[in-house]
Parts: structure tokens; C-alpha cells; sequence
């Protein structure tokens, strides 16, 4: 009789963890961001996962609150860009900001990722065609986040200034609901170093001839 209150009673607790253990938490913090100008400024970023794991997986970790395998997918920025505007909240869906930068006035944003889900077609959710190894570029115009070619970001701009996500949930976590400082950063860094495609910000080439070319065109024959 008390082997079978046990597993009666043990039961509950599996069935709230696995529950849990499923679909997807958010990870949130302030952040020091240290701009090409030299200024530092604190955003706020809630960044949400999904969670792959199982049942099985789940048991492993205990079900931990952010164990197992997972992938980040949305992001959302809170920024104050001065001149009396107020906070600017954005969400972005399948992407998150590795980069901020203010040049003339105007801010500018390089976020990292991929649409999933048709998520480019809910409306405010199309950041354009994703650039080079998942890049997009972004323009704050009229207090509105805008797509804009990576060519027009300024010269200046050249590295991430945002903490990268490429460590394992249940490490981020270690920041959740703190303030991510620019030490905290540089030792992320050195344990996280960036992978090729987010180690700096990528532009399109520039169309160049080819070399072999052969034209019959009266303009070409000139030069």
C-alpha cells in the first residue's frame, strides 16, 4: 500500500514537470552596449526560446526551468534614443540585435537570424532579405525600426557591440532579470568566442567586372 501511495503521489510532480519542461521560456536583462563612439548605454532585451528536449531529455536535467536543448527564436529591444522620444520597444521574430550604432542622429541596428514559421508575413515582421550569413540591417526612422541595405550602414560600423547568443540556454540564464556589464561581456567572449558569421558586420560586394569579360558594346571598346 505505501509503494503504491508513492507512486501515486510521484506521479503529480512528473506530469507538472514534463508540462513545464515543454515549449518555450524567455531569458531578460539589462545590458551595457558600448557604441563605435565610444558611449556607453543600457538597453533591455528579452530574448525567448523553444525548447526541443523530451520527456526523457527533461528527466535527465531534472527538468530544469532552462536545461536540455533549445534555440532561441524572438527577441525584443528596449532602447531610448534621447531627444525626449521616450522607450522604443520592438519585438523581432526569428531575429536578434548583435549590433547598435548611432551616426548624424540616426540610429541604426544589425540584427542576426532567419523568418520561420511565416513569420515574415505578420505585419511588422519583415526585416527584408536576410543579408550575408544572416544579417540584416535596420534604421530607426520616424520612431519605427526599418529595413534598410547593410551597404548603407556607416563605414565605422564594423563589429557586434551586442551580447552574442551562442552559449547554451541554461548558461544565459545566469543573467536573467540582471544587468549584463561590458566585463560581463568580455568574459562571455573569451568562454563564447563568435563564430565566422557574427565575428563582424558583413556587407554585400561591390559588382565588379570580370576581368575575362568579352563586350561588343561601343562604350567598353573605348576604354
Amino acid at each position: 500500500m505505501k509503494r503504491r501511495v508513492l507512486l501515486s503521489s510521484a506521479a503529480p510532480l512528473l506530469i507538472s514537470g514534463c508540462s513545464s519542461y515543454h515549449g518555450w521560456f524567455d531569458l531578460e536583462w539589462d545590458e551595457e552596449v558600448q557604441l563605435p563612439d565610444e558611449r556607453v548605454i543600457v538597453v533591455h532585451l528579452k530574448h525567448s526560446f523553444e525548447r526541443f528536449g523530451g520527456f526523457f531529455e527533461g528527466l535527465e536535467n531534472g527538468f530544469s526551468r532552462y536545461g536540455g536543448r533549445s534555440i532561441a527564436r524572438d527577441s525584443e529591444l528596449t532602447l531610448d534614443p534621447g531627444n525626449g522620444i521616450g522607450r522604443i520597444t520592438q519585438l523581432f521574430k526569428g531575429f536578434h540585435p548583435i549590433f547598435l550604432g548611432q551616426n548624424g542622429g540616426q540610429w541604426y541596428a544589425v540584427l542576426f537570424g532567419s523568418y520561420y514559421y511565416r513569420s515574415q508575413e505578420i505585419p511588422g515582421q519583415d526585416w527584408g532579405e536576410g543579408g550575408t550569413y544572416g544579417q540584416v540591417a535596420i534604421q530607426l526612422i520616424a520612431e519605427r525600426w526599418t529595413p534598410i541595405s547593410m551597404s548603407r550602414l556607416p563605414a565605422e560600423f564594423q563589429i557586434p557591440n551586442v551580447m552574442l547568443l551562442n552559449g547554451e540556454a541554461k548558461e544565459l540564464s545566469a543573467f536573467n532579470q540582471k544587468t549584463v556589464t561590458l566585463q560581463d561581456k568580455e568574459k562571455w567572449q573569451v568562454t563564447h568566442p563568435p563564430d565566422n558569421v557574427r565575428v563582424r558586420l558583413v556587407r554585400p560586394k561591390s559588382p565588379t567586372k570580370h576581368p575575362d569579360r568579352i563586350s561588343t558594346s561601343p562604350e567598353d571598346s573605348k576604354q
